[in-house]
């Protein structure tokens, strides 16, 4: 009866793994035909001969590595302020770089997850403030990128003939960063009206569906107001999130240079943007394949490079980035204490 009862327990667990099993290849699957048909496109041969000329002008992509590296030491400082004095900078960091490497191999991007872990099991910060922190840093980050694109696009169409559509795209990101200034300022100055606004929007939901949601919300009043208690630290990250983003858009700019391709900085930060935009819904392991064509095809528009060159452009740009994440991030993930299945098979959240 025993051996019985524990067969019908290991059932779901078993058939949760072999269904995690099935969607990783499917995922895996689907990368590498992304990736074939990209280097298809491209012609080996045409990269063989860009890292050929790389190798040649290596100084732009060491730049790159370096300025990269520093937008992850300025994201750890904005942590660093919101979370308090309490945390250390150091673990931070590599906190940041264990988030974007588990963003690069997971298919559902499941960085942030991590990252609320191991704030969680590293500084001891409770799970509910790690959420919202995760958060309050998204918010923070669209805000400030929408608001470099704004202007840089700005001056995209004025150097060029774009149209009506482009007009679109730029009234389109106004509109969304304004709808950020105003959700962020109710987070930071009235969490209460927030709360309020959220449970009358869930009224038209389930009852038992709002009940659990609004309970989630109630627990969080006091970690929010611990989080955005000190508005000038508050402030102070939200400002360093623009040269964070800044260090991050000289991608495109630096392989174009390392190429011997002449390419305006306010066109290739513009292409970068759309690129980051693209893979916000996860598609793809590592954003493989919708990062290249938006990038590809915004230098297209906009700079009247031929489609296969931008979109060698764009696949250079998202390789280099990747083998920083990933080499960094491996790195970092060695120093905890905590193995890799830990993080997504062991850990139950606890408030």
């Amino acid at each position: 009866m025993t051996n019985r009862s524990e067969e019908i327990e290991e059932t779901p667990a078993a058939d949760k793994s072999k269904s995690r099993r099935q969607r990783t290849f499917v995922s895996i699957v689907i990368l590498a035909a992304v990736l074939v048909v990209l280097l298809w496109y491209m012609n080996p041969d045409n990269i063989i001969v860009a890292f050929s000329r790389i190798s040649n002008n290596p100084y732009p992509i060491v730049l790159f590595f370096v300025l990269f590296a520093v937008a992850f030491v300025f994201r750890s400082l904005r942590w660093h302020l919101i979370l308090g004095s309490s945390t250390s900078i150091r673990v931070l960091f590599r906190i940041s770089l264990v988030t974007w490497f588990v963003n690069a191999v997971t298919p559902a991007r499941l960085g942030d997850v991590t990252s609320i872990y191991l704030f969680y099991v590293e500084q001891e910060i409770p799970v509910t403030r790690g959420l919202l922190l995760v958060v309050i840093d998204r918010i923070m980050d669209v805000l400030s990128l929408l608001f470099f694109f704004i202007i840089l696009l700005n001056v995209v169409i004025r150097a060029s003939s774009l149209g009506n559509i482009a007009y679109f795209f730029l009234v389109f990101s106004i509109v969304v960063v304004l709808i950020s200034v105003l959700f962020l300022s109710l987070i930071v100055t009235n969490p209460i009206r927030l709360q309020g606004m959220i449970e009358k929007l869930l009224g038209n939901i389930s009852s038992k569906l709002t009940n659990v949601l609004i309970s989630g919300i109630h627990k969080s009043n006091e970690e929010l107001a611990k989080l955005t208690s000190e508005k000038r630290k508050l402030l102070l990250a939200f400002l360093l999130a623009f040269p964070t983003w800044f260090l991050e858009c000289t991608s495109t700019f630096l392989v174009a240079k390392a190429l011997g391709i002449e390419l305006d900085l306010a066109t290739a930060f513009v292409a970068v943007m759309v690129g980051f935009f693209s893979m916000t819904v996860p598609l793809t392991i590592g954003g493989f394949g919708s990062f290249e064509l938006a990038i590809a095809t915004s230098l297209v528009i906009l700079h009247s490079i031929d489609d296969k060159t931008a979109l060698l452009i764009a696949f250079l740009d998202h390789v280099f980035r990747q083998v920083f994440v990933l080499g960094a991030g491996f790195v970092s993930l060695g120093t905890f204490r905590h193995r890799i299945d830990e993080i997504f098979g062991k850990f139950s959240l606890k408030n």
